[in-house]
């Protein structure tokens, strides 16, 4: 028997009645709290009731480090292993997954106590499950018109990022970017032009930035936000130099032209606060972009001062 409750950000893709049939458990869990958030095992399964996988107690969330489900959020991968528990061997699939804009990861466990082996074509079927989720999560979280991640990802990717410098002790600058007087581009030139704009900073933000370590979002309308992982401020000043740059020369010879305001803040996790929540983070970040276009813009500003 199946819990009636909609998967929403798969946009109802999930063939959860399969892979309960393939799968003792079947699950989205919290990767952090450990809450089972959505339930699809089969009805006469109680194992792992109301834990993480890794818990050995099943009323006790496991607490100890290297969690496969954080390691799977945190790392943004599936991840697989072998558990014993009760007596039994379990073959154990955890993808991280997102479930109405909360951190989340996706739990399939299946018995596996009498194969000797696992069968080439039983871990081929996972990959492909896993492979068939990754893609349906990158579809969800990407801005149609730019191809950037959108705003409902940013905040469960940045979670995750703020939370990998902390254990590292390393920094995480934020690049608040807003596009100065977009509007007189739809106004002037209609709006077709005014999204290939929109399409060419994107190609920017993805030719300027390290795309397996740092990510670019479309926050709304004509803002967009940068996150750039383990990198410094005087860095992180540079990178949004060449960005700013790159878009003033899109239009240098049209007019209107195009120009960018981009506010830096950067979270130093050996002093950052550990309460500092990804709304304070923008905020901060939101504030310097403002520093910046109160003075014209086509600038950048930073620790309240403009570069």
């Amino acid at each position: 028997m199946m819990n009636n409750q909609r998967v929403e950000d798969t946009q109802d893709v999930v063939a959860v009645s399969f892979l309960s049939s393939l799968y003792t458990v079947v699950r989205i869990v919290h990767p952090f709290s450990k809450e089972v958030l959505v339930d699809y095992s089969r009805k006469e399964s109680q194992l792992f009731n109301g834990c993480c996988i890794c818990s050995k107690e099943q009323d006790h969330p496991c607490k100890r480090d290297g969690c496969m489900a954080e390691e799977a959020y945190t790392e943004g991968k599936g991840l697989h292993k072998l558990v014993r528990y009760q007596y039994k061997l379990w073959m154990v699939t955890v993808i991280p997954l997102l479930y109405k804009s909360k951190p989340s990861v996706l739990e399939l466990v299946k018995d596996v106590t009498n194969a000797l082996t696992i069968e080439d074509d039983e871990y081929r079927e996972t990959v492909l499950f896993q492979q068939f989720f990754m893609q349906m999560n990158d579809t969800i979280a990407r801005d149609k018109l730019t191809g950037l991640y959108n705003k409902k990802y940013l905040y469960s990717r940045l979670d995750r990022d703020i939370r990998k410098a902390a254990s590292n002790q390393q920094t995480v600058s934020v690049l608040f970017v807003d596009l100065d007087k977009f509007k007189l581009i739809n106004d002037d030139c209609g709006h077709m032009e005014g999204d290939q704009v929109l399409a060419d900073v994107a190609k920017i933000f993805c030719n300027t930035i390290r795309m397996e370590e740092d990510w670019a979002c479309r926050f709304g309308g004509d803002e967009f936000i940068v996150c750039l992982n383990n990198v410094n401020e005087t860095f992180a000043y540079q990178i949004a130099e060449r960005i700013r740059t790159k878009i003033f020369q899109l239009r240098q010879d049209k007019d209107p032209g195009i120009s960018t305001s981009i506010g830096i803040y950067t979270v130093n996790m050996k002093n950052a606060s550990e309460n500092m929540s990804i709304e304070e983070i923008l905020c901060l970040a939101d504030k310097q972009m403002y520093l910046a276009k109160k003075q014209g813009g086509n600038c950048t500003a930073m620790n309240g001062v403009i570069q």
